[in-house]
């Protein structure tokens, strides 16, 4: 239960983009699947080559979204609220990208969406980095700290500035 509550917790944090570091794939994608059928938000799953899929109520395969951009266009178009793993994110991608991302941070009629980029090694360009929430999954994890949860519940609550600025999990892994 602690980690479906870690999960509310990235989902209710007001980010729009999270980053995720780590090379548990597959336990990521199936903590955010058990908070879906729990919670009834609509998740989706992009990888290279096989584009975006929908994995919890009616299961779809969405044309047109093999590549990242694409992918990003249908997510910006979303009419309803979705979390979205872009798994093996790569760690270089076209400057296009970093617009699409930037744009899905900051445009007001945007706030459909949590996108989740999950991968090893996630450089960010500093354009994007200051404005999301980043998870380094640690080897030897440690507890969330207060501070942390502090600041996360701050967020819950409404209390955090117009402007986001990046929170950084270094040494903690919510998916332990």
């Amino acid at each position: 239960m602690k980690q479906l509550q870690q999960i509310h917790n990235i989902v209710k944090s007001g980010f729009r983009v999270a980053r995720i570091e780590s090379d548990r794939f597959d336990t990521i994608v199936d903590l955010f699947c058990r908070y879906s059928a729990q919670t009834g938000k609509p998740l989706f799953l992009w990888q290279q080559g096989a584009g975006l899929n929908r994995l919890n109520g009616q299961q779809m395969v969405i044309n047109n979204t093999h590549l990242v951009s694409e992918a990003i266009d249908f997510i910006e178009a979303a009419p309803e609220f979705g979390i979205y793993i872009l798994k093996d994110f790569p760690s270089k991608y076209p400057v296009r990208i970093s617009y699409q991302l930037q744009e899905l941070m900051s445009h007001p009629n945007i706030c459909n969406c949590l996108v989740i980029l999950l991968g090893a090694h996630l450089p960010m360009d500093s354009n994007l980095g200051k404005s999301m929430l980043t998870i380094k999954c640690a080897s030897n994890p440690q507890p969330m700290s207060v501070a942390m949860q502090s600041s996360l519940r701050q967020q819950n609550e409404g209390k955090r500035n117009t402007r986001q600025q990046n929170q950084v999990m270094e040494n903690y892994d919510p998916f332990q």
